[in-house]
């Protein structure tokens, strides 16, 4: 098997960080949406007990009339950029490649544990061949699966709901499962086109 050329590996490394991101994105929005709710349920109330704060008591304090000089205004705004730029660094150069990475090794775990199940015998006794086989089968379809879960979630719990908020979840979540799915299904044709090796479409 020939070995990727560094255009082609960095295309499925790109690819395969879409799907990833998007992945985590779907998840990470779900739980945004639905994590307060069950925490505020009796469920929640059950596992995560309230405990009723003290009301403190804040002095009064006389309003002093301020009148911001230019000096103090152009401060703001270049702090004010700083921290956009600063904020624009994290989610690039940071948050997406760790968002992508948790993506990843969840997917991963997930498939080590499948493939015994349905191979009916411990990963270590599984063919070599026929262990890679089945988990680069069980790999995707828990890729899809995962893929899935949130929009189904959030499809059948505002299935009778016919609001704009409703309408607006459903189509944001149906693309984010529609970029994934794509991201690794090219991912995996583009390999075998290429003869890319398994690591390639991980």
């Amino acid at each position: 098997m020939a070995k990727p050329k560094k255009f082609q590996r960095t295309v499925l490394k790109v690819l395969g960080g879409v799907g990833y991101f998007t992945l985590f994105m779907e998840w990470f929005w779900l739980l945004a949406l639905y994590l307060p709710r069950i925490i505020d349920s009796e469920i929640g109330e059950t596992i995560f007990p309230k405990s009723e704060p003290k009301p403190v008591e804040v002095p009064p304090v006389e309003a002093v009339p301020l009148e911001p000089s230019l000096l103090m205004t152009v401060i703001f705004v270049a702090l004010g950029l700083a921290v956009f730029v600063l904020l624009v660094y994290v989610v690039f150069a940071k948050y997406i490649p760790g968002a992508t990475k948790s993506a990843r090794k969840v997917v991963h775990v997930a498939t080590e544990k499948t493939v015994p199940i349905i191979a009916h015998k411990p990963l270590e006794k599984i063919p070599a061949r026929k262990r890679n086989l089945l988990t680069e089968r069980v790999q995707f379809w828990v890729k899809f699966g995962a893929a899935s879960v949130p929009l189904v979630v959030v499809f059948v719990s505002r299935f009778h709901s016919s609001s704009i908020e409703s309408q607006l979840l459903s189509l944001g979540f149906a693309l984010m499962c529609g970029v994934s799915v794509a991201a690794f299904t090219l991912q995996i044709v583009i390999a075998q086109r290429w003869g890319a090796p398994k690591a390639s479409v991980e």
